[in-house]
Order: C-alpha cells, then sequence, then structure tokens
C-alpha cells in the first residue's frame, strides 16, 4: 500500500449502524491528509472500514461527499457563532473569535498546504462554494450588527445590508489566504484580531471625546 495512504489509519472494526457518520469521520480525515484532488472514494471506505458499495449507497460520488462535509462544517460553524454571539460584549470581539474560528477550521483541514501545492480540486471547491459561504456568512452576521446598532456601537451611516455583505465577503477570503506579512497566518487568534479591528475600522463610531479634550 503506497505509504502515504497507510499514514491516515483505518477506523476501528465499524458499528452496525451510523455508517454515513462513519464515512463523514473518514472523508474529513481523508481531506485533510491527502487534499480534495486526490482523495478518492477507495480512501474514503479504507478509512471507515466500509465497502465501496456502502460509501456509493449513501454518497453517489466524490461530489456528494463533499457537499456533506461542507454542511457538517456549516452547522459547526452556526452553533460556534450562536454561542459566540451569546456571549461577545461588541462586534469587534465577536467578529475577532467567529474569524479566528474559520481560521482554526482552514488550518484543521491543512487548506492552505493544499493550496500552496495547488491542489486543483480545491480550488474548484472555493470558487463554485463562494456565493454558499458568504451567504452563510452573511446570516451569521447580520443579527450581530443589529445588536451592535442597539449598543451604539455603529456609525449612524452604516447601511446594516450593505455592512453585512462587506463583512461576509470579507471574512469568506479567510480559507483561501497563502501568505501575509503582518500577522502570522498560522496563528488562528492573529488572524481573528487581525480581520476584525480593520473590518471595525470601517463601522464603528468614533469614541466620545471626554470634556474639553482635543483627541
Amino acid at each position: 500500500m503506497n505509504e502515504r495512504r497507510a499514514a491516515v489509519a483505518p477506523a476501528e472494526e465499524p458499528p452496525t449502524t451510523g455508517a454515513r457518520a462513519r464515512i463523514l469521520e473518514a472523508a474529513v480525515a481523508c481531506f485533510t491528509h491527502f487534499g480534495n484532488d486526490k482523495t478518492t472514494i477507495n480512501d474514503v471506505a479504507r478509512v471507515a472500514r466500509l465497502s465501496r458499495q456502502t460509501v456509493y449507497r449513501h454518497f453517489p460520488g466524490r461530489t456528494a461527499l463533499l457537499e456533506a462535509v461542507q454542511e457538517l462544517e456549516e452547522q459547526r460553524l452556526r452553533r460556534e457563532a450562536d454561542a459566540l454571539g451569546a456571549q461577545a460584549p461588541s462586534l469587534e470581539a465577536f467578529l475577532t473569535a467567529l474569524i479566528e474560528a474559520r481560521a482554526s477550521t482552514a488550518q484543521r483541514y491543512r487548506t492552505r498546504q493544499h493550496l500552496i501545492e495547488q491542489d486543483r480540486g480545491l480550488f474548484q471547491s472555493l470558487f463554485l462554494s463562494s456565493d454558499r459561504r458568504v451567504g452563510l456568512l452573511r446570516d451569521l452576521v447580520a443579527p450581530q450588527l443589529r445588536a451592535a446598532r442597539r449598543r451604539g456601537e455603529l456609525r449612524a451611516d452604516v447601511d446594516l445590508a450593505e455592512a453585512a455583505e462587506w463583512v461576509a465577503i470579507t471574512v469568506s477570503t479567510v480559507p483561501t489566504l497563502t501568505d501575509a506579512t503582518s500577522f502570522d497566518l498560522d496563528d488562528p487568534a492573529a488572524v481573528g484580531r487581525f480581520y476584525a479591528r480593520h473590518i471595525c475600522r470601517g463601522l464603528l463610531a468614533a469614541p466620545a471625546r471626554a470634556p474639553g479634550g482635543t483627541c
């Protein structure tokens, strides 16, 4: 067996139920290790310790498997965003944490390394899913923008719909980054702080000046 393939260990002997979850877990491991372009249904079946027929019974092909993994990550991001929104004291704190979560996911999937290695399947997947990714982020950010307005954080002239669109488009670029000179791409917290700080510069109202102050 190819040593590179053998590096992803098969799961333990599968139970009689939960095959779909097992396949998804194996797919995540394979996409992370091999990349989008080089992952095959054979790889997924081997790591899941299931037959190819079983994999095809749940997912008719690689495209369906990719979409299912994407949906899995979107559900995870929605849960994370709900929790972050309930805890964050400000828009900047929320965006910092949300973008850190996005950067952590990209790091977990080794997205940067696969892009540098010119994984054509990943390039195509990121391009084709860009509208969907922006739509999801817009839905997650919009309630937090409304909350920020109620708290008096935003400039009076900020249009909430336009702001949600702009923030979503900006944040959607996180998984596509392969190089940066002013922050550490390998540090999700640093990525979150950098993005959030510059996004908020265009949205937040200037802090009130102290009486008699000059700045």
